[in-house]
């Protein structure tokens, strides 16, 4: 120990102060005193990497042990051997690392009994960063130690950091992957970067399309401090695979090609490290392949939701009474099936990607109709018994219409074979007295429970045929009255609760033009 203490010097400087934050995490874990006062001695004016030590001292396992499970940034531990134990030291080692509180600390073990731990058994038994005899550290020893401790966890740390953020990146990629809506898909990326990389960011992502001439935002997530103006400005003067950083902030273009433009703007609370920028731009270009995959798929959706909507049209068309119909369906369906899931209302039939779907689908409910004769489906008065039989037809040959369709296809559509749900079971009544099945409550498929409220609502608010609209207050009261009978009591009472008023409103605002 003597030795240990010839490089003590007489100086009475106030030890440096540095911001934990900005400094490396040592740890001396040892019963005497003096090694703790030498090594702080040591240490007071040590900076490497431009970062000074925050000093930790423990004087037993037990103490250290306490210390260590609430401290997890330790860089570097210099652990004596014989403490309260002869082997208290190796026990706090093991300890340690079967905890796998930190696998990137670099452990340094002292000893002053060596036969205590032979050092070659000791070095093979245990993950540890060197062996050294209290005798052998010598002030430029002690240096040479610690300096190669810190700079063997900081590429440790690296190397993890880089091998956690790939892994995210993979997963993340893969969750995004899954989003086929633009505006998901860009919300998505947003939420993913904070996922990935633990920070907390804000961030706007844009799209830019040449027939518009400007850019427009597509997600955002806090309120970044930079005008929107020079956001844009950073947009346009980089290219298609080009970046800007600057500190605290980075852009970076998604997706560039001579009609759009996708690109992400982020600022964090505090500036990203070398490997954490390395890897954002990293997820940047991941996510630009699934920018063209998402445009691609949106492209594909609009044909389908054009030729469905032309389907449908050309059934209501034989009806000019029912006008925007199948628009106004569309658009109640969806803030129905919204609602039902933001209330967490039969999650086990229904799902968020699956609000879009049912919604197309419900424009197909009445196809059966084109199986209809002019006489009976355009008739002004009272139906007589068999004629109501031959319109009760229109559910049944709705879904063979549909069921044509799926088998002459290779794809399973989804929006199709909801469709021929719809269109068989829209007519059925929860308690079991509608057609052409005589389902009952959660027997019926929950697109046609859905479907069978809107429908009616939609045909009572508007002229027909044979009648006029009734007032907004007289349907509601015949939906209310069908609530347990007629209708899905907790679909029934949602829909007049919370999204007739919605339905109303964007009526007024733009009639008849809904999902166009």
């Amino acid at each position: 120990m003597n030795d240990l203490m010839n490089f003590l010097q007489d100086d009475h400087d106030e030890d440096i102060d540095s911001d934990p934050q900005d400094c490396w995490k040592v740890m001396v874990i040892d019963d005497e005193q003096s090694v703790h006062d030498v090594t702080r001695y040591m240490l007071k004016r040590f900076i490497f990497m431009d970062k000074g030590v925050e000093l930790i001292g423990a004087y037993s396992s037990k103490e250290a042990e306490l210390i260590l499970e609430k401290e997890r940034g330790i860089a570097l531990m210099l652990v004596d051997v014989v403490m309260e134990t002869d082997d208290a030291g190796l026990r706090l080692i093991k300890w340690y690392r079967d905890a796998s509180i930190n696998p990137c600390t670099r452990i340094v073990l002292r000893t002053g009994q060596p036969g205590q731990a032979p050092e070659q058994n000791i070095i093979m038994e245990y993950d540890l960063h060197d062996y050294k005899t209290k005798t052998e550290l010598t002030s430029d020893k002690l240096y040479t130690t610690i300096i190669s401790g810190l700079r063997a966890y900081h590429d440790m740390y690296r190397l993890e950091q880089t091998k956690v953020g790939l892994e995210n990146i993979i997963k993340s990629t893969s969750m995004i992957m899954r989003v086929q809506s633009m505006y998901d898909y860009a919300k998505a990326v947003l939420q993913q970067i904070g996922n990935i990389f633990d920070i907390r960011s804000r961030g706007i992502v844009c799209a830019y399309r040449s027939n518009d001439s400007e850019w427009q935002i597509l997600a955002e997530c806090g309120s970044v401090t930079v005008h929107t103006s020079d956001i844009i400005s950073i947009f346009n003067s980089i290219g298609a695979s080009g970046e800007y950083s600057s500190e605290g902030c980075l852009a970076s273009m998604l997706y560039q090609s001579d009609l759009n433009r996708y690109a992400v703007y982020l600022e964090t609370n505090e500036p990203l490290s070398e490997i954490q920028s390395r890897m954002l731009l990293l997820f940047c270009h991941n996510v630009s392949v699934g920018l063209s995959n998402i445009r691609l798929y949106d492209g594909l959706i609009k044909a389908n939701r054009v030729t469905v909507m032309s389907l449908a049209q050309v059934t209501e068309s034989r009806d000019h009474s029912t006008g925007e119909h199948v628009f106004r369906m569309a658009r109640a369906v969806e803030l129905l099936t919204s609602k039902i899931i933001e209330k967490g209302l039969y999650m086990d039939e229904l799902s968020d990607d699956i609000i879009s779907a049912i919604s197309l689908a419900s424009t197909l409910h009445d196809i059966g109709k084109i199986t209809i004769a002019d006489s009976v489906l355009l008739k002004p008065g009272k139906l007589t018994d068999e004629e109501f039989e031959q319109i009760k037809l229109h559910t049944v040959n709705g879904a063979n219409v549909l069921d044509e369709i799926l088998r002459g296809s290779n794809e399973n559509i989804k929006y199709l074979d909801i469709g021929k749900d719809i269109a068989l079971c829209h007519h059925e009544r929860w308690d079991g007295r509608g057609y052409p099945l005589k389902l009952g409550g959660r027997n019926i498929p929950i697109a046609a429970r859905i479907t069978s409220v809107v429908d009616v609502f939609d045909a009572l608010t508007h002229a027909r045929c044979y009648k006029p609209p009734f007032e907004t207050t007289e349907a509601k009261g015949i939906i209310a009255e069908g609530v347990g009978t007629a209708f899905d009591p907790l679909i029934a009472e949602l829909f007049l609760n919370e999204v007739v008023n919605a339905i109303i409103a964007e009526e007024k605002r733009a009639p008849g033009a809904a999902l166009r």
